[in-house]
């Protein structure tokens, strides 16, 4: 399982964006493809964990 996200760190896509934010005044438009990496990660993870949750029951 850990080579599927192997080298996706999520922290560092949140680092990121808290960075733009406050120090930069960056808008949504400039942390876009940062939010959507972490929502394809979220919507891929949570997926995973419903289709193996239900595999055992």
């Amino acid at each position: 399982m850990g080579a599927i996200y192997y080298g996706f760190n999520i922290k560092k896509y949140f680092v990121e964006v808290i960075h733009m934010v406050m120090l930069k005044g960056s808008g949504f438009m400039d942390i876009l493809p940062h939010l959507l990496k972490t929502s394809l990660f979220a919507i891929i993870m949570n997926g995973l964990a419903v289709w193996r949750y239900k595999k055992t029951t």
